[in-house]
């Protein structure tokens, strides 16, 4: 059994026999001395012991690492006779070019390597001996992957065996130019095909922008990687696409497909209206088909209609799907089917680590299925380029169950960040759902952060358990609404443990939050609502303002729908507001606690500043025992106490 390290070694030798300076002279671990006749040759000897880049969990390539190993390659030559050394440095000078050249032109060393890379060379003559030798020594980076349970099972071994790794499809190899003007449709396609007849297989994209017009099809695809670090699809540019093109375009029954590096970027066209006609969708699965453990992590999105789309039906077998690491932006289109950066359908989707930056209808779409993870993702400037305030957020989870987002970050939305409801056209549920975690900053919209039970409920089909906890929410000095939560119907919603602060010139009417809505809450469609252990903070700002911590709306202003509110704090800085609850006599109040802070007059505020007990007032004339007040007890004005 060959070691991975003879294997490379043994590549190398190959890929550097033949060249027009040295010829066959091409070794390992010389060991004799130059003879003076002996024409130019080169020496290929492995450096330190591999070191361990990265390790993966156990899955269909057995436990696999990657590795880099360093292989010093060393030209020689004697110095002519009647020859001057700057003669002999110019042939050690041709050798280390034509070594570049063959190095660089099979980067993957037939296969057997993942890239390889130079790192330096150090000339120098030795003139110890009867005749002068130059030398030249050469420092490559093989990096490479290997099944650390058989250090002999690299990217040579078979690809139908059990316990065999990857074989390595170079698109160049294929002919695909990377020029960014020639198109490689054609080229890349044949490469992919090639990996899908082995069965497997890793397709390489060396550095370099790949021109595509139309779709790259990975039909009936298994154990398939595309390896694009560094590299850059470029779709074909038109004056007005009118209809989808897909730069990777999955179909059939297809499993252990990974996307990983590079950028993806389409075109942008606008049509009359000023509206994006973007046609592009970056990578797609065809609707009917069965996917299992896609995985798409470290690639760029720009310019697209749709960055990553699942499908569009329920019913499909759809799962294990991943996508990390990921940056989205313009992600753009009103008309529909555009306008997603993810667009997620079937069980078991995770989407982590990624940043979406100024995207259009939805930078996460929850359509159907189940069992959805988004977070650690950051997302900025949604719809902040758009005129007109829709109800279209960052994430919505529509006919979907059990889904988290967790540890997300939202800064600079227009309209909406999450948005949580059932659809009753098509009789799906919207349950278990929690959002916790998240930071919440600068709303330039008429729409609030959080929309729960956003679709009209049915008496069948309902948006149900959910979790709003431990979020903050930071909406001062915000030109939108600082409104943070709205409730328009479900059951089981609990809202707890939230901070939330607003300020800067507050409306007229302020609401931190909204439960009921005209529209959407019924009777029979609302039950068990929890608002507790949150924390407000308000920055008065402005002198007048009403404010409401929770406002009552539709049936919820008349009927106590099985709503309890309990053990709050609320603080207010600067102006006491003229409220801070608008609720119905039938809901349930306990343990709530509200104050105002900084109060100021050129009086007693006794009998004057209405403010909740716990408030406190400077009086910026008085003296000694009249400067400071504190509301100890009683209701609107009075029950104050200089201390």
């Amino acid at each position: 059994m060959a070691h991975a390290r003879e294997v490379i070694r043994k590549a190398v030798v190959t890929a550097l026999t033949g060249l027009d300076t040295t010829g066959s002279n091409v070794e390992t671990w010389r060991t004799h001395a130059v003879g003076e006749d002996e024409r130019p040759h080169l020496s290929i000897m492995p450096g330190e012991d591999s070191e361990i880049v990265s390790e993966d969990v156990e899955n269909e390539f057995g436990f696999m690492e990657v590795r880099d190993l360093p292989i010093m390659v060393e030209a020689r030559a004697v110095q002519a006779s009647g020859t001057s050394h700057t003669a002999l440095a110019d042939v050690v000078d041709d050798i280390c070019a034509e070594v570049e050249v063959a190095m660089i032109a099979d980067a993957t060393l037939g296969g057997v390597a993942v890239d390889s890379r130079l790192l330096s060379t150090e000339l120098s003559i030795d003139g110890s001996g009867e005749r002068p030798v130059g030398l030249a020594t050469m420092s490559w980076l093989i990096r490479y992957s290997v099944d650390r349970s058989d250090p002999a099972n690299i990217g040579v071994q078979d690809p139908s065996s059990p316990r065999g790794y990857t074989v390595w499809y170079d698109v160049k190899a294929y002919g695909a130019k990377g020029d960014g003007v020639t198109d490689d449709t054609t080229a890349i396609q044949s490469t992919v095909n090639a990996a899908i007849s082995a069965g497997r297989g890793t397709v390489f994209f060396p550095a370099g922008q790949y021109y595509v017009d139309g779709a790259i099809s990975l039909a009936s695809a298994t154990k398939i990687t595309l390896s694009m670090y560094g590299a850059t699809i470029l779709q074909k540019a038109s004056a007005a696409p009118v209809a989808q093109t897909f730069t990777f375009n999955i179909s059939g029954v297809s499993s252990d497909i990974r996307f990983e590096g590079g950028t993806i970027i389409g075109e942008e066209a606008v049509d009359g209206s000023g509206l994006s006609t973007i046609g592009h969708v970056g990578i797609h699965h065809v609707t009917g088909g069965t996917y299992l453990r896609t995985s798409v992590s470290d690639i760029h999105f720009e310019l697209l209609a749709m960055g990553v789309s699942f499908g569009e039906e329920a019913s499909q077998d759809i799962s294990n799907c991943r996508i990390e690491n990921c940056t989205f932006k313009d992600i753009l289109g009103e008309a529909s089917g555009t306008g997603y950066s993810v667009h997620l359908n079937g069980y078991d989707m995770l989407v982590s680590g990624c940043r979406f930056d100024n995207g259009c209808r939805h930078d996460v779409y929850c359509a159907k299925g189940g069992r959805f993870i988004v977070s650690d993702c950051v997302f900025r400037n949604h719809r902040s380029s758009y005129s007109t305030d829709t109800i279209r957020a960052s994430i919505e989870i529509a006919r979907v169950s059990d889904v988290l987002v967790s540890d997300c970050v939202f800064e600079g939305f227009k309209d909406g960040c999450v948005y949580i409801g059932q659809e009753q056209a098509t009789s799906f549920d919207c349950k278990n759902v929690s959002v916790s975690g998240c930071s919440f900053n600068g709303n330039s919209g008429a729409v609030p952060a959080i929309w729960i039970g956003e679709q009209a409920g049915s008496s069948t089909h309902f948006t149900e358990s959910v979790d709003i906890s431990d979020n903050m929410f930071y909406m001062v000095g915000s030109s939108g609404t600082q409104e943070c939560i709205r409730f328009g119907q479900g059951r089981n919603v609990s809202i707890a443990g939230n901070s939330f602060t607003v300020g800067g010139t507050l409306a007229a009417s302020t609401n931190v939050m909204t439960i009921g809505h005209t529209t959407y809450t019924t009777t029979t469609n609302t039950d068990n609502l929890m608002v507790s252990g949150n924390k407000v903070f308000i920055d008065g700002g402005n002198a007048s303002y009403t404010l409401a911590f929770l406002r009552l709306d539709g049936p919820m202003a008349t009927s106590n729908i099985g709503f309890r509110c309990s053990d709050n704090t609320i603080m207010s800085v600067g102006t006491a507001p003229s409220a801070t609850y608008r609720f119905n006599s039938g809901v349930t109040i306990t343990n709530n606690k509200w104050s105002v802070h900084g109060l100021s007059g050129t009086n007693s505020p006794e009998g004057v500043v209405i403010a909740p007990i716990g408030s406190t007032y400077q009086n910026t004339t008085g003296g000694a025992g009249t400067t400071f007040y504190i509301k100890e007890s009683g209701t609107g004005s009075t029950g104050w106490v200089a201390k």
